[in-house]
């Protein structure tokens, strides 16, 4: 009889289809076990819904299961305290985050333990169920460690005590001392220690500690660190470096500073953590895509803020090797096309440019930080405005306000909003490339598409012919049997690109 294995995720509507990917690794590398899999939201719509049950149906060996939360009040106060490291202007992670905190609330009563994965950026490459099965050792969940402290030299896991410490906690809540992607649950201890309101008393005491913190901790993480500190059962073997030994939750987002072939153990789940990377469903990059870039930097720059390597090439690979095998692979495929080519084109040139700065500089940046400071703030915060002359940034002020704050849905509304006036030629460039690279990174394909389709208008319209035939191209790659973009071609002569045999 084979034995059960329990997997619960949560998630939004924007990355629900993301899941179908990681239902596919469960199948296959799983297929001893029956599973039994919980999707935990509030707000995935019906076809979304449907897309995941009809998958799971046609899979071997596992069971969909819906938890529909009627509403978040059980996790206002969480929400509000939680910080997103890598956003800006105060942005949280999604209430979806939490969920696990609470889930035993939901489960079914009799069920004794659950891995809770992060919803579509953790697949499983191999047998996990060591990692599953482990003893919780009376803690109440088993995870991979990622902050230890040191002591005569050694590596020890942090204890209750020593979360007392303020330094100590202060690092515990900003970090994490693991890695919350994929976590086995000991439910009848949550059930016994984890009531409703546990974590807002606890964020309580936190606001008295640090009470000129408008963000104290790093989403579920960082919060889970601070109040479960001395109660996780860290998974490990002996003689294995507690730190670097994660062959159940790999994050792929650090291999930035290390190769595959630096780890000897096997790797069962892989977690594409964002790191200095991108989510796998973003972009799909090439060994050739990134010849030309060389992301590594050594002293005290460190990396560009943007990495891609060959070795991540081909753990991102296995994310793709399981789309493939859902429904939704073609949609996704066509979304990550166009995000490579985006990024190809300007943000990974941007990267470039830091690479050969820090190198020449590094010296100089050493002793001059706000130097170092400043140069990761145009990094993070202005690749939108590449190429972008300073007389056109006046024009569009407002909706590259929007972007420097990193409020993407006001720049994107207030570039529709200006789509309906007359734009002046000599702004309407401009206008329509920052136009295609908020598209792009709100994932938004269908915008990017008609915002590209209007620059090869437009160039054409300004007899600007050879700008109009490098737009096209694009398209033509992306969209062959695209009706306005055959009659686009039809306009710019011999601009395809698609090469033809001639037989004699």
């Amino acid at each position: 009889m084979k034995k059960t294995i329990n997997i619960m995720t949560s998630s939004d509507d924007n990355i629900a289809i993301y899941i179908l990917p990681q239902l596919a690794s469960i199948n296959k590398n799983l297929s001893l076990y029956n599973v039994n899999f919980y999707l935990m939201h509030s707000s995935v719509s019906e076809k979304n819904l449907i897309l995941l049950r009809n998958f799971c149906t046609s899979l071997d060996n596992i069971t969909f299961y819906e938890i529909h939360l009627k509403n978040n009040n059980i996790f206002d106060i969480i929400y509000k305290y939680g910080d997103c490291r890598f956003m800006r202007n105060g942005r949280h992670w999604p209430y979806e985050t939490y969920y696990w905190y609470y889930a035993h609330l939901y489960l079914p009563g009799d069920m004794e333990r659950i891995m809770y994965i992060d919803a579509g950026d953790v697949i499983i490459i191999d047998d996990i169920s060591e990692y599953y099965f482990n003893n919780f050792n009376d803690k109440l969940f088993i995870a991979t460690a990622r902050l230890m402290k040191t002591r005569d030299g050694k590596n020890e896991y942090i204890t209750k005590s020593d979360a007392e410490d303020i330094k100590i906690l202060s690092k515990l809540l900003g970090e994490g001392s693991f890695c919350a992607g994929n976590i086995v649950l000991n439910l009848p201890k949550f059930r016994k220690i984890v009531t409703e309101g546990y974590f807002d008393r606890y964020i309580q005491k936190l606001t008295e500690i640090f009470p000129d913190n408008i963000s104290l901790y790093l989403g579920d993480q960082g919060l889970a660190s601070g109040v479960f500190a001395g109660d996780i059962n860290y998974y490990t073997k002996p003689g294995e470096d507690n730190v670097w030994f994660v062959p159940n939750n790999f994050p792929v987002g650090y291999l930035y500073h290390r190769e595959l072939s630096d780890f000897k153990f096997k790797i069962n789940a892989l977690h594409f953590n964002c790191g200095k990377t991108y989510k796998p469903w973003v972009a799909r990059f090439t060994i050739e895509d990134i010849k030309k870039y060389y992301f590594r930097v050594d002293g005290a720059a460190g990396p560009a803020p943007f990495v891609v390597t060959p070795s991540i090439i081909e753990l991102y690979e296995k994310w793709w090797e399981f789309c493939k095998e859902t429904p939704v692979y073609e949609e996704i495929n066509f979304r990550a096309r166009i995000g490579t080519e985006v990024l190809k084109k300007d943000y990974l040139q941007l990267c470039q440019d830091y690479n050969d700065l820090s190198v020449q500089y590094n010296e100089f940046k050493q002793k001059n930080k706000e130097f170092i400071s400043n140069i990761n703030t145009l990094l993070y915060q202005f690749p939108f405005l590449n190429g972008i002359p300073l007389e056109s940034i006046i024009f569009l002020i407002i909706p590259i306000k929007a972007v420097l704050q990193n409020n993407l849905q006001t720049a994107f509304d207030e570039i529709m909003h200006l789509a309906d006036k007359d734009i002046p030629n000599e702004y309407a460039e401009s206008y329509l490339i920052l136009a295609q690279r908020v598209c792009a990174t709100l994932e938004y394909a269908e915008g990017w598409v008609m915002f590209q389709k209007e620059l090869v208008r437009f160039y054409l319209d300004t007899n600007n012919v050879e700008k109009a035939k490098e737009q096209i191209k694009e398209l033509e790659e992306l969209l062959p049997d695209d009706v306005e973009v055959k009659e686009l071609i039809k306009q710019i002569p011999k601009c395809s690109t698609k090469k033809v045999n001639k037989s004699k």
